[in-house]
């Protein structure tokens, strides 16, 4: 079985292979099928609505499945208004690499860290199981609608 990814990006692309190769199933990036370059804006809140339009998008390009993934930046005991998730990049505006850090930095501090994270992590809103089972279902009502 052959999957498309939403991406470009050839560290994502070689780590997704590296998590299906012994399952069979053959991952493509974008430009391995020739996908338009699009600019999609990512106006999602959480991972799953980001990686959802990113596939839409692509899908309405080429008229063929994608799946995408997309992450964000959880912090332990944060409350939920603060929490950078999609947007640890952007709190406010975009922040550039000085800004951030300077802003993890105060956030590490007020949580007692010595300007680093104790208790932060990643997160992606698609499991390899969740991939496959949405995939089989809709790879039965591709076949079964023929």
């Amino acid at each position: 079985m052959k999957l498309v990814y939403g991406t470009t990006n050839k560290a994502k692309i070689h780590y997704m292979k590296s998590r299906v190769e012994s399952l069979g199933i053959e991952i493509l990036s974008l430009n391995d099928v020739g996908a338009p370059k699009l600019d999609i804006e990512e106006s999602g809140n959480s991972p799953l609505e980001n990686s959802r339009i990113k596939a839409q998008a692509y899908y309405d390009a080429m008229r063929r499945p994608v799946f995408s993934c997309d992450s964000g930046l959880y912090i332990d005991g944060l409350d939920d208004a603060r929490q950078p998730g999609v947007h640890a990049r952007g709190l406010n505006d975009e922040m550039n690499d000085e800004q951030s850090i300077a802003y993890y930095s105060a956030l590490a501090a007020e949580f007692g860290g010595g300007g680093h994270m104790r208790a932060a992590g990643f997160s992606s809103d698609l499991t390899l199981e969740e991939v496959r089972e949405m995939l089989k279902k809709r790879l039965t009502e591709v076949l079964s609608a023929k």
